[in-house]
């Protein structure tokens, strides 16, 4: 690694470490990952015991999970969605489930939809509680456990859990990419919808980081209405092009931002990176095309299975719901783009199998799993 290489990893890791500790407002312990690779052996948990059983096997009785969707039009909360299905399936639960649509009034009346279907526990699909709070006293009075996954939200103690990805390490790869990429000069823009939490932990550790870079001037961050994402996102990149011809670079903070942005920059003719997040199929396709340049990822469905295992273990075996459950299986991040896109994607070949590990702790850990 060259001396400039390490000498910038180690500044964004120092603005992340105090970003984590200064934001508290924004994350939580409970919600940070390891940053490494693991196999499907079973592995000591945060909880004090391996994954496996450790006083015999029982049986799994039968329950029914709301998850509310914070807007199915984004394919990674959608493929969020689809992997806790197949997880609750798996466990051979019932699932049902409300799409917000990215509105947070729909998101209140969601949560109200799921509870008057007398649901057993509740998945926040990067649903930020701060959305939903009445909701969440609601579950809380009739037993209802919740837990956030997929996406850091506000702390809150009606919440009893917090499984999501780090932000601010995703956000790190993005930086230290950007300004390989640019040189270390030029003009940046960054879409983003800081009233989700997620977005907003990215945003602060970018703006943060890039300000140490007197070449590097952010010159826009455009707050686009999550709810109509492509009109918003094609109209903010059509004004920005005009207002500075010479930009350098886009960053999209929150995944399906990507393709509307690259759709008006073949539009207007012009070619320059734009650098996201999560390796979804539709951001891998854009990626292979050269539209989208490159995108910081983790293996975020495999998120889900850590929170339904927090679901499983509560009720199959009286395991207090905890955040730290995700670290008996970690999230991978990765930084993917063109040259090594078929060996670093999370769903590349030798990617961690997470759904035979969970499967086989299941089956190891309650009778009448399969």
């Amino acid at each position: 690694m060259r001396r400039a290489t390490v000498r910038r990893v180690a500044a964004i890791c120092g603005i992340a470490t105090a970003l984590a500790f200064g934001l508290s407002g924004c994350t939580n312990s409970s919600s940070t990952t390891s940053n490494t690779s693991t196999n499907s052996a079973p592995v000591p948990n945060a909880l004090g015991s391996t994954s496996a059983a450790q006083s015999g096997s029982t049986a799994l009785q039968t329950r029914k999970i709301g998850i509310l969707d914070v807007n199915a039009s984004d394919p990674a909360a959608a493929q969020l969605e689809d992997s806790a299905k197949q997880a609750i399936s798996t466990l051979h639960w019932t699932s049902v489930s409300v799409d917000a649509a990215g509105n947070p009034s729909k998101m209140a009346a969601g949560m109200q939809q799921l509870l008057v279907q007398n649901v057993d526990a509740i998945l926040l699909d990067a649903v930020d509680p701060a959305a939903v709070t009445q909701g969440l006293q609601q579950a809380k009075d009739k037993h209802v456990p919740v837990i956030v996954y997929g996406g850091q939200g506000t702390p809150s103690d009606l919440v009893a859990a917090s499984i999501a990805p780090d932000d601010f390490i995703l956000a790190s790869l993005v930086a230290n990419y950007l300004t390989n990429a640019i040189g270390n000069t030029g003009s940046v823009a960054i879409m983003a919808t800081d009233a989700l939490t997620f977005s907003r932990n990215r945003t602060t550790l970018l703006k943060a980081y890039l300000a140490s870079y007197p070449g590097i001037k952010t010159v826009e961050i455009h707050q686009v209405d999550y709810a109509n994402y492509v009109a918003d996102v094609q109209t903010a990149v059509s004004a920005l092009l005009k207002q500075y011809p010479n930009l350098s670079a886009i960053i999209t903070t929150v995944s399906p931002y990507s393709n509307p942005a690259i759709s008006e920059l073949q539009r207007e003719g012009r070619k320059l990176p734009v650098i996201g997040f999560y390796d979804t199929p539709s951001n891998l396709a854009l990626i292979r095309s050269g539209g989208l340049t490159a995108v910081a990822a983790t293996s975020f469905p495999q998120n889900a299975y850590q929170a339904v295992d927090a679901l499983a273990e509560y009720f199959g075996r009286a395991i207090a719901i905890s955040g730290a459950s995700q670290y008996a299986l970690p999230l991978r991040y990765t930084l993917v783009d063109a040259d090594n896109i078929d060996s670093t994607s999370t769903t590349a070949a030798g990617a961690v199998d997470y759904k035979s590990y969970y499967l086989n702790v299941w089956k190891r850990e309650f009778t009448n799993v399969s």
